[in-house]
């Protein structure tokens, strides 16, 4: 008899020599020497097609459920928990299919696993339930947390301009080039969030920031009458929500979308905070990136309350399975920004037949250039081979994440000393020694990541850029050089293949083949089509356009 061992569980499997296999997605076990079993790419797409679809669907049939919330409190409890919602649902899908393969495959298969939810799909002869790994939030990051909110409290706020930009201090440069010397300031932070840290403190606070407002809103006292009636509504929408619940797929999505609650509760508090702070102010519009995620989606909804403008500047690679950008199957699209900036015609297009956005929300103004980026070149780059940048980026599926990385140690392993691989990790990959541990499995360190060089000087001194679906491939294509995609699942995310600016590499001998040859040419038509459809720099004509939008010169 063999054993299926079933994602994060707490299970000695190095006690039973008969646990053979592992679900593909979201494990942190010890794998080694275990079989992945993983679904085909056309098994995969259409799984997540098909969720992508049902939770639109679920939203639909309880529209009415969703919009009395809404009214009784102010924001739609949807479009803050429908990107952990539908990535949950997707990948229990995933997981799913996975263990039905291999239970059709060798039906004595047993599956160990603390997922009750299983019961429902699969005999309960064939699972073994154990323990669910614990997973205890740090009581001392929740400690600081809050200490970090109530020490902020600050009452008076006021600003000097009309307008005002959301960001973090780090980014606005960046993000917002020279408008960031155009109007005030709020430095934000994704609050309780372990994964996302603040570049700079001492910079964060010399600004009025999110602390200040969630800390002023904490000490008015306002939040326990606010918070009464969320409580309410809240208890409301779960009793209407699983009473209509009649499909199993329904009554899956419930419990994924209520087992978000200390999120949830700790949303409303934000966007009560906001709501409290700009009904106060003689503001006219805010400026946002990554408006439509949780914490800066309640800003949306409190900015609307207090009668504001919202503008929202793209912030990454926008395609059709994107959750917070694709809205057209909907019944009615969400609460969305007046105007979405975005950076060429083919996302604007993508937002108006697909994102539910209409005409004029949307303008194209291309990218806006970086304000004074500083030039930073580590050591590691001055070397007389040719040098490859592999731009890496944390996967939903980590395994794919981990065969990703070891497809390109691999063939590097197997260049010799041809070239010189560097590195360049996502910001939210931290742990450097995850990619040595990863190159260990193959005996293989000859690389070197770098966390100091600008990105352009990257582009610069490199000879081509590796990468999956990550923004700076779109950065990289004005550079004119070779844009290698890893695209294991032959899903092409973002249309780089597509476009004809992409190299394709669906397996480890895939690219093989492209670092064997002498001179890798790149289609300059479609290098250019690209950069004028998807990434054109409009310099400061880019900075004119949303000034005049903004200050309504339009």
């Amino acid at each position: 008899m063999n054993y299926y061992l079933d994602r994060n569980i707490e299970y000695e499997r190095e006690t039973d020599e008969n646990i053979k296999y592992f679900t593909s997605n979201y494990t942190n076990q010890n794998t080694k020497n275990l079989t992945v079993l993983t679904l085909d790419s056309d098994e995969q797409k259409k799984i997540i097609n098909n969720s992508f679809e049902k939770i639109g669907s679920f939203y639909n049939e309880n529209l009415p459920y969703f919009k009395i919330f809404e009214n009784r409190v102010g924001v739609n409890i949807w479009f803050l928990t429908h990107f952990r919602t539908y990535f949950q649902y997707k990948n229990f899908l995933l997981n799913l299919a996975c263990i039905k393969n291999q239970l059709k495959s060798s039906p004595e298969t047993i599956v160990i696993t603390a997922d009750r939810k299983l019961f429902n799909y699969i005999d309960k002869d064939s699972i073994k339930l154990v323990a669910a790994k614990v997973n205890v939030t740090d009581k001392k990051f929740l400690v600081k947390e809050s200490w970090q909110i109530l020490t902020q409290f600050k009452p008076n706020l006021r600003f000097n301009t009309e307008h005002i930009l959301i960001g973090q201090p780090g980014q606005i440069n960046f993000r917002f080039g020279e408008l960031a010397s155009k109007f005030d300031l709020i430095y934000n932070r994704n609050q309780f969030d372990s994964k996302k840290k603040l570049v700079d403190k001492k910079e964060y606070k010399k600004r009025i920031n999110v602390d200040n407002i969630v800390g002023n809103y904490f000490f008015s006292f306002k939040w326990i009458k606010e918070m009464k009636e969320f409580v309410k509504a809240n208890k409301q929408i779960q009793k209407d929500l699983i009473e209509y619940s009649t499909s199993e797929d329904s009554r899956l999505i419930c419990s994924f979308l209520f087992n978000q609650k200390s999120s949830i509760y700790f949303f409303l508090i934000r966007y009560f905070s906001f709501k409290h702070f700009f009904k106060k102010q003689s503001l006219k519009s805010i400026l946002l990136i990554d408006e439509n995620s949780p914490q800066q989606k309640v800003i949306q909804y409190a900015a609307k309350q207090a009668k504001l403008r919202v503008f929202a500047v793209q912030h990454g690679m926008i395609y059709t399975l994107h959750p917070a950008y694709m809205y057209g199957h909907y019944k009615e699209s969400p609460l969305l920004p007046d105007t979405t900036f975005t950076w060429g015609e083919y996302y604007t297009n993508l937002l108006l037949t697909s994102g539910g956005y209409s005409s004029n929300q949307v303008l194209t103004t291309g990218r806006i250039p970086e304000n004074n980026g500083q030039r930073i070149s580590s050591q590691l780059l001055n070397t007389d081979q040719e040098l490859i940048v592999y731009a890496t980026q944390p996967q939903p599926d980590i395994n794919l994440r981990k065969k990703e990385l070891l497809t390109v140690l691999s063939v590097i392993q197997k260049m010799g000393d041809r070239y010189r691989l560097v590195l360049r990790p996502h910001p939210s990959e931290k742990d450097d020694a995850y990619f040595y541990k990863i190159g260990d499995t193959i005996s293989f360190s000859n690389f070197y990541i770098d966390r100091t060089s600008d990105l352009v000087t990257h582009f610069e001194k490199c000879s081509l850029l590796i990468t999956s679906y990550s923004t700076v491939g779109a950065e990289f294509v004005a550079f004119n050089k070779p844009l290698v995609i890893l695209d294991l699942l032959k899903q092409d995310k973002v249309n780089y293949i597509k476009e004809g600016v992409g190299i394709p590499i669906y397996s480890e001998e895939d690219l093989l083949h492209v670092l064997q040859q002498k001179n890798i040419k790149i289609n300059k038509e479609a290098y250019l089509s690209f950069i004028n459809n998807y990434f054109f720099c409009n310099g400061n004509k880019a900075i004119e356009l949303i000034l005049d939008k903004i200050e309504g010169n339009d």
